[in-house]
């Protein structure tokens, strides 16, 4: 697991943030409630306790869970729960062994809400499945379907 935690917002979350609250003065909700709606509307997303889960229609990259808290996680017993069993789900149904997580603790002062991203990383005897070049500076490639991940996940989350 390659793991990205930090205080300060990195470039794309300070740029998620600045999106988010031009987002709110245009439209006058929340970019990610509306996000997440879209994705429970079509089922891909379940409300956990304090915390939203979704898997992305739009990855960066395999099997991306995007999950929103408005808490401070560290003492979130629940969300650390959930995030212990999508872990465990991703590793035992889904067949994920190599992922990038990062985590943007919530901020109060900050647009967004807390946000933990897990992107499986692809088969780790295959070096052509990692993200490289292609991933970051040209377009993701998929082969995995959403539907069949979230239900994993939920039926996981329901557990």
């Amino acid at each position: 697991m390659q793991l990205l935690l930090g205080r300060r917002p990195y470039a794309r979350i300070a740029f998620l943030d600045d999106v988010s609250r031009r987002y709110r003065e245009r439209y006058g909700s929340s970019y990610h409630d509306d996000v997440f709606s879209v994705h429970q509307a079509l089922g891909l997303g379940a409300e956990t306790g304090a915390a939203c889960v979704y898997a992305s229609i739009t990855p960066l990259k395999e099997k991306e869970i995007i999950i929103n808290f408005k808490t401070d996680a560290s003492r979130d017993s629940d969300l650390q729960n959930h995030l212990f069993k999508i872990l465990r789900c991703l590793i035992d149904e889904c067949g994920v062994y190599s992922f990038n997580m990062s985590m943007h603790p919530f901020n109060a002062e900050m647009e967004i809400p807390g946000i933990i991203r897990i992107i499986d990383r692809g088969n780790i005897a295959s070096a052509s499945s990692d993200m490289g070049g292609m991933e970051l500076f040209g377009s993701s490639v998929i082969g995995s379907d959403p539907y069949i991940t979230f239900n994993r996940i939920k039926g996981a989350l329901d557990a």
